[in-house]
């Protein structure tokens, strides 16, 4: 089965603290493919974005759920303020300054629905800075 025509249960949490620069770059990612077939997307800010900064962003891009927290609580707290809200059956965290392959979210759920998984699918990560790419990026 393709896994780009598939919609899958899995609701994407993107955590946010002073990387609003990287975040549009993400959504803009997200939006600009067709494989991401998520649920749905939650963005949760930790207290760091400027009135005009929240504006833009929905205007910008009106389809993920966002969280505007007035108190800066940390990453793990935001984490668990949007999966209170989620609704998928299954979790991808990412932060505004990841990235992910366009097959990920896909697969994962694919191989947990096959397995019977009840929980949660990991995988490796790698660090990718401007400094270490050679040529073009893949």
């Amino acid at each position: 089965m393709d896994s780009s025509s598939i919609t899958v249960d899995v609701s994407l949490i993107i955590t946010h603290f002073k990387q609003f620069s990287y975040l549009i770059e993400l959504l803009e990612y997200l939006r600009a493919k067709d494989w991401c077939n998520a649920k749905e997307i939650i963005v949760i800010d930790d207290c760091s974005l400027r009135k005009e900064e929240k504006e833009s962003l929905k205007t910008q891009f009106p389809e993920p759920t966002y969280i505007f927290r007035q108190e800066n609580k940390g990453p793990s707290a935001c984490r668990n303020a949007a999966v209170s809200l989620a609704s998928g059956k299954y979790i991808q965290f990412l932060d505004a300054d990841d990235w992910i392959e366009p097959e990920k979210i896909a697969f994962q759920f694919q191989v947990a629905v096959k397995k019977n998984f009840p929980s949660f699918v990991c995988s490796t990560w790698a660090r990718v800075v401007a400094e270490s790419i050679i040529g073009e990026p893949v």
